[in-house]
């Protein structure tokens, strides 16, 4: 890497008190001491010490504010010149000093440029290495100092591998005017002394930037024209087969949220096999009117994906109806959401087809917006503007790393690339970086594109006037920690980088022709153009100055800025019916799955006889008590219709000394035991009276009485007999009948009515509801008991340290009897379980705590710094509330974590994020991280409480956001263990979580 720097030295001004020592350093080594500013860039250099003497007489100082750092700025040459104290803070003017004699100050640093320095060029008497030099004025075009300044320029170049690795701004030089009273003696010396480094350090430069020539710029050099090549092979791409079941058959099938589709181009239905290349994929089935379900699905030559659950509850499906399903190829569509009254340029979108980001000069902000979307096939949502981004100049052609972690763009006017980075693709940007720029009078860089994990970036310069000079090149640095060292001159069609994700492919658009260009590595060059396709647009208006357009990573749309200079809406077009890169998918029919019946091995004579199966392990814990069993077998006599059997059975309870703590309970039993006796007698009466021809229902079905013997009541339809044993009779059919014989003004035979329907397994609430207001306070402390037996049965639950039956319990009293005075009791056992159960605090982050069981991250960054379950989990519920505390809030729960190492990458997580109205994505709130997006973002807005729950019962995934489902899928991942620990995420920004319980089994 070559490094040049050049000192201007002209006259000082007159002797004045002590020696001035004035140096300038190259970059490579040296320690900080002094600012320079470059004011019109708005860059500042980080102090620097050249010599010790000069920190004592020349100090720089800040204005204003900047932006890049260059970290080393070392090797120094000085010359003894006797002047004044050079104040470099003030501006260039005329100042007194001692004897009122008038000498210039010292007061910019300027960037030469190599192509100044290879125009104004001219022979020195002194060496060939000592040329005068124009000074270049603030619009970039140079000018000739005045008579009163004579100007000389001493020019070194030095190779980096001698003063160790160069960083940030290399290649750069630094001019410095001054007064032309120096002694010229003094300058002849200096200059000597220069030319003497010069042949040290290798010689002279070449100009102000590293060596650029591409492998075809000298072959053309030579004479050589280089015409590009013929396009490689096509590459093969792998390809992998996975069948796919419904319980019904007819549902179409997508994958990555694409359609399915056979040869005619018509949906695929279940049972099918689906083609697509090798790994994992998201596979939903959809139809009209059931809502759609997904599992995540490793294809490989043997997979399959079974879906047994009915959905039919009336929804429409959301892939179905994609505003891009059927988009015809060729014809545009307005992306609405994004597109405002002002200029949306430079479309960019990721190579998963997930978020666009664009620039835009709206109200908002000039800068870099982004917007996202839930599937390839939808529109996207509403976008917000990168705050980093914001300022005066409108930066150009954003870009993304292929890991969504850094954004590349460039501002044209000032020939400068920025960088935007963050830890994942969720988090907040947090750093942004100057990553390489040059100062070229006439020049603009006008798009730029970041390929792969950011190793590689491309841009486009115009310079010159007329005619201007249109180039690209290639910055390369070795890895993500290093600077971009080197440049490279890039031939590429088209004026702008228009690369996939991996760089090897380049396409070029004009307005009518789409061409693709192939590589088959990125230090190769690009292959003649293919065409890929032939459009139609009639709104698009064709400019130099800009990125206008942006193919897919698959080669079926094109995204496209219709006119930069006179709106600037974005737009969306279809390329092809299919992808045109890529494992295109297919599908075809296929049978039914074939559920082989099991049959019992055959014994031959012999055979050694099978040894018995050991007898399986039983916690206790997961067995009923005894009364509830007792509870159990009441209901089951009243479902048989045995009313006469229930009270003996209490009675023998009563004499079981297991339920000696259940006294008062059993006599509540022994109380409605009776009731249902007396009922059931109702019920019978009523029977009796029935004279044939009179009217009553089974169900729904009107009937006339004909009989009712031996337990088997029967009736006529008028062309047929209904014959129906008492204990098939449903709930409301028994009431009804029993009505016959109960007295609608006596509070008791309702209450014997309500009974009846509280013990019944299938009694309806509502009707439950009606006869308890009809009973009376005698009803209301009957609904009481009720409650009051399901907090006794947690109580004993937890005795016995039993936590998910006691929450069974705590959950129904809630649920069944909220206005109880059980149910309060209920909630504060639940309210002492949020805090029994043992968080483990993992990382240096600190967790204030809070009533209910509350925690709340700090703010500050801290890796895999979690909230860890006691113990693994194969199949758990996990239910909360949690509050996002700022704007930036967001958090999440990981799940079958091993313990031990990375959270990203060795588990799954369900994201949480202050980002309510948000489209739904694989990173918004309730989404699989970064794996699948939720069906819709249920966020609520940020500071408020919102309930959360997840049930994971091995790779089956359900997740409910504020009592919406989000979530009906499966989380597979052969690097991922099948259990593992919980953990509560507290990223930066602010996240609070409080009634957190776990329910569940271990592996």
């Amino acid at each position: 890497m070559d490094l040049n720097c050049v000192l201007k030295a002209g006259q000082l001004g007159p002797r004045g008190r002590g020696p001035d020592r004035v140096g300038i350093a190259g970059q490579g080594i040296g320690r900080p001491d002094v600012v320079l500013h470059l004011h019109e860039m708005g860059i500042f250099f980080k102090r620097l010490r050249l010599l010790d003497d000069l920190s004592r007489n020349v100090r720089y100082r800040r204005r204003g504010r900047g932006g890049g750092i260059l970290d080393h700025f070392g090797i120094g040459f000085a010359l003894d010149l006797q002047s004044p104290r050079i104040d470099a803070s003030a501006p260039q003017q005329q100042q007194q000093c001692d004897g009122d004699r008038p000498h210039l100050t010292l007061s910019r640093f300027e960037i030469v440029t190599n192509r100044i320095l290879s125009e104004e060029r001219q022979d020195c008497n002194i060496c060939v290495c000592c040329r005068p030099l124009d000074r270049a004025d603030a619009s970039g075009k140079s000018r000739r100092f005045d008579s009163d300044s004579v100007g000389i320029v001493w020019a070194w170049r030095t190779d980096a591998a001698l003063f160790g690795r160069t960083r940030g701004y290399q290649g750069k030089h630094l001019q410095l005017g001054m007064d032309r009273s120096v002694n010229f003696l003094r300058t002849i010396l200096a200059t000597a002394l220069l030319c003497g480094v010069c042949l040290l350090s290798g010689g002279c430069p070449s100009g102000d930037e590293p060596e650029t020539t591409s492998v075809r710029e000298q072959a053309e050099t030579n004479g050589e024209k280089q015409p590009p090549g013929e396009p490689p092979p096509l590459p093969e791409f792998p390809a992998a087969t996975c069948r796919v079941y419904t319980d019904e058959p007819g549902y179409a099938v997508f994958v990555d949220g694409l359609p399915v589709r056979d040869e005619s181009g018509e949906f695929v239905r279940t049972p099918c096999a689906v083609t697509a290349a090798p790994g994992t994929h998201s596979v939903t089935v959809a139809r009209e009117g059931a809502r759609d379900l997904t599992k995540t699905v490793a294809f490989s030559d043997d997979s399959e994906a079974v879906f047994d659950d009915r959905t039919t509850d009336g929804e429409p499906s959301a892939l179905l109806n994609a505003p891009l399903l059927n988009a015809a190829v060729g014809e545009p569509v307005a992306l609405t959401a994004v597109n405002s009254p002002r200029a949306e340029l430079d479309p960019f979108v990721s190579a998963d087809g997930r978020s666009l980001w664009f620039v835009s000069d709206r109200v908002a902000g000039r800068g870099i917006y982004v917007a996202t979307r839930s599937g390839p096939l939808q529109q996207f949502g509403e976008p917000r503007l990168l705050d980093m981004t914001r300022g005066a100049d409108l930066p150009a052609s954003p870009s993304v790393t292929i890991d969504g972690t850094r954004v590349f763009y460039v501002v044209p006017d000032k020939t400068r690339i920025w960088s935007l980075s963050r830890s994942n693709p969720l988090a907040d940007f947090a750093e942004r970086t100057p990553i390489f720029f040059r100062n070229v009078p006439n020049s603009r860089w006008t798009s730029c594109q970041v390929v792969g994990k950011g190793l590689r970036a491309y841009f486009a310069r115009e310079s010159g006037a007329d005619p201007i000079d249109y180039q690209t090149r290639v910055i390369i640095r070795e890895s993500l920690e290093e600077e971009f060292a080197k440049e490279l001159v890039f031939p590429m069609p088209g004026l702008h980088p228009c690369l996939s994700s991996d760089g090897l492919r380049q396409y070029a658009f004009d307005g009518k022709t789409l061409t693709r260009s192939r590589r088959e590595s990125v230090r190769s060059e690009f292959a003649a153009a293919e065409t890929i396709a032939e459009l139609t647009l009639h709104n698009y208006a064709a400019t130099r100055s800009r990125r206008q357009y942006w193919v897919s990573e698959d080669e079926q749309w094109l995204y496209y800025c219709d006119d930069p200079e006179a709106g600037g809406d974005l737009f969306v077009v279809r390329l092809a019916p299919k992808r045109g890169w890529g494992v295109a998918l297919r599908g075809e029919p296929i049978e039914e799955r074939v559920v082989a019946e099991a049959r019992p091995p055959v014994r031959r004579e012999g055979m050694p006889a099978d040894e018995p199966a050991p007898e399986e392990t039983v916690d206790p814990k997961t067995l009923p008590l005894s009364y509830t069993r007792l509870r159990d077998e009441l209901s089951a006599l009243v479902a048989a219709r045995e009313f006469d059997a229930l009270l003996p059975r209490v009675e023998a309870a009563q004499k079981d000394q297991e339920l000696e703590q259940a006294v008062e309970l059993l006599r509540w039993d022994a109380d409605d035991a009776r009731r249902l006796a007396e009922f059931g007698s109702a019920l019978m009466r009523a029977l009796e009276m029935l004279e044939p021809g009179d009217p009553f229902r089974i169900g729904s079905l009107r009937l006339e009485f004909v009989s009712f013997e031996d337990g088997v009541l029967t009736g006529t339809t008028g062309t047929r007999e209904v014959e129906r044993p008492l204990s098939e009779l449903d709930t409301l059919t028994l009431v009804n009948l029993a009505n016959g014989a109960l007295d609608d003004a006596d509070e008791a035979d309702h209450l014997r009515a309500a009974t009846f329907l509280a013990y019944d397994p299938d009694g309806p609430p509502t009707i439950l509801r009606d006869r308890i207001d009809d009973a009376g306070e005698a009803g209301d402390e009957f609904m009481e008991r009720l409650a009051r037996r399901l907090v006794r049965q947690a109580e004993w639950e937890l005795a016995r340290d039993a936590l998910p039956r006691a929450l069974e319990f705590i959950n129904r009293t809630s649920e069944e009897f909220p206005d109880s005075a059980a149910a309060g009791a209920a909630e504060e056992i639940r309210e002492q379980l949020y805090s029994r159960y043992a968080w483990q605090r993992r990382g240096n982050r600190d967790w204030t705590t809070g009533p209910l069981g509350e925690f709340t991250a700090s703010s500050d960054r801290a890796e895999n710094a979690v909230l860890m379950s006691p113990q693994e989990y194969a199949r758990f519920e996990l239910t909360m509330e949690y509050r996002t505390n700022g704007a930036n809030g967001q958090g999440g729960v990981f799940f079958r974590y091993p313990g031990s190492g990375p959270l990203y990458g060795n588990c799954f997580k369900i994201q949480l994020s202050n980002d309510e109205g948000v489209n739904a994505d694989e990173y918004c709130t309730g989404a699989l991280f970064g794996i699948e997006a939720p069906q819709v973002n249920a966020a609520g807005a940020g500071g408020e409480w919102q309930t959360f729950r997840m049930v994971v019962d091995g790779e089956k995934l359900d997740v409910w956001i504020n009592d919406r489902q989000v979530l009906d899928t499966t989380a597979i991942d052969d690097q991922i263990p099948e259990s593992g620990y919980i953990a509560l995420d507290g990223i930066p920004g602010g996240i609070s979580y409080r009634k957190v319980l776990v329910v569940g089994e271990g592996p």
